[in-house]
C-alpha cells in the first residue's frame, strides 16, 4: 500500500513538472523588429521607444537568437 502511495505520488510530482515545463516554453514575451532582447512585459522600460511590438513564444524568441531584457530579467 505504502509502495502504491509513493508511485502515485512521483507520477503527479513528474505530470507537475512537465506541466511547468512546457508552461515555460509557451511563455509569451514582447520583441522588436530591429531589438536583440526579449521582454517580459510590453510595458517595459526597454520598450519605451519602440515602434512596434511584437508578442512571440519566448522559445521562439530565443530561437530566433533574442536574449532576456536586464529590465525584465535583471542580471
Amino acid at each position: 500500500m505504502i509502495i502504491n502511495h509513493a508511485i502515485q505520488y512521483l507520477k503527479n510530482r513528474s505530470n507537475l513538472f512537465l506541466f511547468l515545463t512546457v508552461l515555460s516554453f509557451a511563455e509569451t514575451v514582447y520583441i522588436t523588429p530591429t531589438g536583440k532582447k526579449y521582454h517580459a512585459t510590453k510595458t517595459c522600460k526597454g520598450l519605451v521607444r519602440a515602434k512596434k511590438i511584437i508578442p512571440i513564444e519566448r522559445s521562439e524568441a530565443e530561437a530566433r537568437g533574442y536574449k532576456p531584457c536586464k529590465h525584465s530579467y535583471g542580471g
